[in-house]
């Protein structure tokens, strides 16, 4: 269950992402999208141990399940 702590976690990394992205003045979608999945990867693997990071990501780009 995502509880209100996790809701709050993935905001502060996509909001620190964004802020990274506009105080680098050269941000990439595509750059800012990959940020965003290994800091929420660092996360889920810190909140589980059993947390499959690479299949995580390998989710994170498929287009079609």
């Amino acid at each position: 269950m995502i509880t209100k702590e996790h809701h709050k976690a993935i905001a502060e990394i996509i909001r620190d992402t964004r802020k990274a992205m506009d105080e680098d003045g050269r941000c990439k979608w595509w750059h800012a999208v990959q940020t965003i999945e290994c800091k929420l990867a660092q996360y889920f693997t810190d909140d589980n141990p059993r947390f499959d990071r690479s299949e995580f990501i390998a989710a994170c780009k498929r287009f079609e399940e």
